[in-house]
């Protein structure tokens, strides 16, 4: 009898030889028995059934935030600083374009905002003016309708001979009139540290 088929009728041995015990294993397998308290019962829900929907305790204290101002802050800022990315913020085109025009109260301020922003960029050496990522790294609410965001802008460096990113933090106020979020310019936001 050849090694493979040997160590075959040796394993077939043992999976008969476990079968035959009731699957359980031969006493030189077995742990040694300690002395540990039995687990209690649980009753698990099958993976077929539907389990009870479960939310917070009446009187946990906890409270769901669905449509308050500081919700609907969070998502418009949010929704703001993602439409930043991919534009070149010194073109006509992204200058008119009304989907960023949305978060500004008055065409003043956001020929304010927007000019001091492609001024960032370029004093950064964003090539083209065009941040290519952007990162919310704070929410903070100041005072009932006023808070501030700091946000990460990160892009391709343009300076010459510069294969790394380059990247700034912009801090913006934003507030809140006639139920809806504005950005602020040049109201004590637009704090800038500029790195590569």
């Amino acid at each position: 009898m050849t090694g493979r088929a040997r160590r075959a009728a040796v394993a077939l041995a043992m999976v008969l030889a476990l079968g035959a015990g009731g699957c359980s294993r031969p006493g030189w397998l077995r742990a040694p028995d300690l002395d540990m308290p039995k687990m209690p019962d649980v009753d698990l829900p099958s993976l077929g059934s539907k389990a009870p929907e479960v939310g917070p305790a009446e009187d946990s204290g906890v409270e769901v935030l669905t449509a308050s101002p500081e919700v609907e802050f969070h998502l418009r800022a949010s929704q703001f600083y993602e439409r930043l990315t991919g534009r070149r913020f010194n073109s006509l085109a992204t200058f008119r374009d009304p989907a960023l025009r949305e978060f500004f109260e008055t065409p003043e301020s956001f020929s304010d905002y927007f000019s001091d922003l492609a001024q960032d960029l370029a004093e950064a050496n964003f090539e083209r003016n065009q941040p290519l990522a952007t990162e919310v790294e704070e929410f903070a609410v100041d005072a009932p309708g006023r808070a501030r965001v700091r946000v990460w802008i990160g892009g391709e460096n343009g300076l010459p001979l510069r294969f790394w990113s380059t990247r700034m933090v912009r801090e913006d106020r934003w507030e809140r009139r006639n139920g809806r979020w504005w950005i602020v310019p040049g109201a004590g936001g637009g704090e800038i540290s500029r790195g590569e």
